[in-house]
């Protein structure tokens, strides 16, 4: 039996230990923690470039803040121009307008139909409660016209601006909003 025993001692050799060897499992071991650092690095350093990283709480309040003042430039200027981009919405001012001209010789009429342009749907409900004001100054406006005025094109267009004027003057008195920002005729017989 001792030639058993000096056969299994001589099979299994004994690492020395000051060789320096690494096992094959402690190589794989830290193989895999340096890659995990490699991979721990690069997604720092890329969100540190990208800004990823960057500000925290005070980037974030300085981007609110840049929110809230563009919003306020647009308010200011939708006040300033009179206009946003809001839809446009067109009303009708009433039923046509028939009016007769002064003319000594000959009787002549005039019927207009008149739709208003807005952006503010609360400008319907107000159009409406001075309508009575609005088509009263209208006839008279239309019904001082002369007949060879208003048959060209420029007498047309002077009369509807003309008659949004006036319109808006009156919606700024009642109201202190002008309102409407078009008029058009969207139909007009002369007789």
């Amino acid at each position: 039996m001792a030639e058993i025993e000096d056969i299994e001692e001589e099979e299994e050799p004994k690492p020395k230990k000051g060789s320096g060897s690494i096992s094959p499992l402690k190589l794989i071991i830290i193989l895999a923690l340096i890659g995990t650092l490699m991979i721990g690095v690069s997604i720092g350093v890329t969100l540190y470039l990208t800004g990823g990283l960057s500000g925290g709480e005070d980037e974030v309040a300085e981007v609110e803040e840049e929110a809230e003042e563009e919003s306020k430039d647009k308010k200011s200027k939708k006040g300033k121009k009179g206009k946003s981009k809001d839809p446009a919405i067109y009303l009708k001012v009433g039923d046509p307008f028939t009016v007769n001209f002064a003319n000594p010789t000959r009787a002549r009429f005039l019927q207009v139909t008149v739709e208003a342009m807005t952006r503010d749907p609360e400008i319907e409900s107000q159009l409406a409660t001075h309508m009575p004001v609005i088509r009263n100054n209208l006839v008279l406006l239309f019904s001082s016209q002369e007949h060879a005025t208003i048959s060209t094109r420029e007498g047309k267009e002077k009369l509807r601006q003309e008659a949004l004027k006036e319109i808006q003057s009156i919606l700024k008195s009642e109201t202190g909003d002008k309102g409407i920002e078009a008029l058009y005729f969207t139909s007009f017989v002369m007789q």
